[in-house]
């Protein structure tokens, strides 16, 4: 069993919020996100969900998506991928996608189509987004909407539940540079937040529990990605809601 497993075979409870540009799982309902759902009432919806490891391997997913990909039960997907029940056109589409997503750590959404290995052929919207688990990426996470013209009805009503549990909603905690398109990774982030309230490299390293050296190559980072010459100009442009 993965480390990833674990996670959702604990007896603990998990919910479910918005986070920087996914999703993250958190063991407790007393954030003050209010996007946020139990895990076992967001796989009750009558929408595909599944959660994928970083390599696209089925993690654990809702009955519906067990259904989208012919299988019986959840434990016929555990530790698969897009390969095993899909084409080969379709499995490298959809890897591919998977892909794009944990580069960019954002939400995407990507019209997929494709054909079943039992020639079940799909066409759907697929939500993909990096989730989280104790603030660091642990793979994707999917939202498989299928639509045909024979169903377009169940496509708007599952459409609509997504936009109401707040899935397609901005996050409450998403930086300035990721709603400014500007790509920070979550440690560049924590990193920037602390600079911007007067931490020293050193003291910065203390808070995150990392070396100095890291904490000032993130800074280099962040300073070439925002188009900034010093620390100062960085903190500047920071406060003034530049990035």
């Amino acid at each position: 069993m993965s480390s990833i497993q674990r996670i959702f075979d604990s007896n603990e409870d998990l919910f479910v919020e918005r986070y920087y540009g996914g999703i993250r799982l958190v063991q407790s309902d007393s954030r003050d996100d209010p996007v946020k759902n139990s895990l076992s009432n967001l796989f009750h919806l009558s929408i595909p969900m599944v959660f994928m490891d970083e390599k696209s391997r089925f993690v654990t997913g809702n009955h519906e998506m067990v259904n989208l990909v012919g299988g019986i039960s959840a434990q016929d997907i555990i530790d698969k991928n897009a390969k095993d029940f899909w084409t080969r056109d379709a499995s490298t589409q959809f890897l591919a996608n998977d892909q794009r997503v944990l580069h960019t750590e954002s939400l995407q959404i990507f019209e997929e189509t494709g054909t079943r290995l039992d020639d079940f052929h799909l066409q759907s919207l697929s939500l993909k987004c990096p989730w989280y688990y104790q603030d660091k990426i642990a793979g994707v996470f999917i939202c498989s909407l299928p639509v045909d013209s024979g169903s377009l009805d169940r496509f708007a009503q599952n459409l609509s539940e997504l936009i109401s549990i707040g899935l397609l909603s901005p996050s409450q905690n998403m930086p300035f540079s990721i709603r400014n398109k500007i790509h920070l990774t979550p440690r560049e982030n924590d990193v920037l937040h602390y600079l911007t309230q007067g931490y020293t490299a050193k003291g910065i390293a203390l808070i995150l529990n990392i070396s100095r050296r890291t904490v000032e190559h993130n800074i280099e980072n962040i300073k070439s990605k925002t188009n900034c010459h010093s620390k100062s100009e960085l903190i500047q442009k920071y406060h003034k809601r530049k990035i």
